[in-house]
């Protein structure tokens, strides 16, 4: 009898062992799980942070540049324009392309020298212009490839009227002299430009979001991106990720600052008539995001896309809210306007 009552409390023993055991277990692997997902998370952060943090400053810098020497080889009120994205989209940046003039070419700078408008061509017809090289690389004075502007690429055009619109340039047969200017960022687009209208390429900046076919290539799966197109690259060239937002203000030499918070009310987010030699002070602005979401925040506003010059910020529980997002904010003093 007495061997079966130790049998019985070995035995008992043995599952409240085993139970302990497996709790014991239990708990060193939810703990084990919880200091990986922590360290996780704190990783993602990080990741986020450095990838923003890394990518975002040397493209300000090139944009700084950009905006440094607009002016160079054109007339001053053609250097740049800026255009309005208003209180619910991203601004757009057109600067002229200062390398279509290279100072260290005697031929190019002889140009410079003598023409107002040494990195310009002028219509020759109505909204069209002739298929030349600006700075006749070859030196056979009769270049008809038309590479400095290009087919589909954003350039600058300067009426005789004194005011500046942003084009692209059509015309898809090779053999043609010319190629005629598309009307997009206007104010009326059925304008004609007459044919002593003054044209240089340009450098061009927008942010992606996917729904602009002026900032989002044909069949390209990426966007909250800063693209970047000009002559050479003849496209949009993706130059930043995770961009959510690019916005401008600048500054009159009278004093007034244009596309700031508040112009809507104030009635001063872009002047009547654009012109970059009246503009000596430029701030832009570009927003950076993480890559991962948090839901746990998206109702809290800290972590919405903040609202930037005359651009409102995300509304809390939005799509864009659960990230955190970083400034860069840059002043420049264009040097030849």
């Amino acid at each position: 009898m007495s061997s079966v009552s130790t049998f019985i409390n070995h035995r008992g023993m043995t599952l409240v062992e085993l139970m302990v055991s497996i709790g014991i277990t239990l708990m060193v692997m939810t703990l084990t799980v919880s200091i990986f997902m922590g360290q996780y998370k704190s990783y993602v952060k990080r990741k986020d942070a450095n990838e923003i943090t890394e990518s975002t400053p040397p493209v300000a810098e090139l944009l700084k540049r950009d905006l440094m020497l607009a002016g160079w080889s054109v007339r001053p009120d053609m250097a740049f324009f800026f255009e309005d994205g208003g209180a619910n989209g991203s601004d757009r940046i057109y600067v002229n392309d200062s390398t279509i003039i290279d100072e260290e070419h005697s031929a190019e700078i002889t140009k410079f020298m003598k023409e107002d408008c040494s990195g310009c061509l002028q219509t020759q017809a109505i909204n069209q212009l002739p298929r030349l090289d600006i700075d006749d690389e070859e030196g056979d004075q009769d270049d008809a490839t038309g590479k400095d502007f290009v087919k589909g690429v954003h350039q600058f055009i300067m009426t005789s009227s004194s005011n500046l619109r942003a084009v692209r340039l059509g015309g898809t047969d090779p053999e043609d002299t010319s190629l005629s200017v598309e009307l997009f960022s206007t104010a009326d687009s059925s304008v004609s430009l007459p044919a002593d209208t003054w044209a240089a390429p340009a450098i061009y900046y927008c942010m992606d979001d996917g729904n602009s076919a002026q900032c989002h290539p044909d069949g390209s799966p990426s966007q909250w991106v800063l693209r970047r197109s000009d002559r050479k690259s003849r496209g949009l060239q993706t130059m930043a990720e995770n961009v959510v937002d690019l916005q401008v203000a600048y500054r009159s030499i009278a004093g007034t600052w244009y596309g700031a918070a508040g112009c809507e009310d104030r009635g001063d987010c872009a002047p009547a008539s654009f012109s970059s030699a009246e503009i000596d002070l430029v701030r832009f602005t570009l927003v950076t995001r993480s890559t991962h979401r948090d839901k746990v925040l998206i109702n809290n506003s800290n972590y919405c896309r903040p609202a930037v010059e005359n651009r409102a910020g995300a509304s809390a529980g939005s799509d864009e809210c659960g990230y955190t997002y970083r400034l860069y904010r840059v002043q420049v003093r264009p040097r030849n306007t």
